[in-house]
């Protein structure tokens, strides 16, 4: 899975693009909770991966800021 990510320009604008990752990450941890057939769980544990991924790289742009 490609893991490409738009890094924002200001400080405040990574600040906006991390909040908005994490609630997307609560978004599918929900989903994987209330998950019962493997393959469904399966796709939405990559979602997850990937967006943590994303929030790390935005923590990593945001110490460089």
């Amino acid at each position: 899975m490609i893991n490409t990510i738009n890094i924002p320009q200001t400080r405040q604008g990574i600040k906006d693009a991390i909040a908005y990752r994490v609630n997307i990450l609560a978004q599918w941890n929900a989903k994987i909770a209330k998950s019962r057939c493997k393959v469904r769980r399966h796709s939405r544990q990559l979602q997850a991966d990937c967006t943590r991924a994303q929030i790390v790289q935005l923590r990593k742009a945001l110490d460089q800021a």
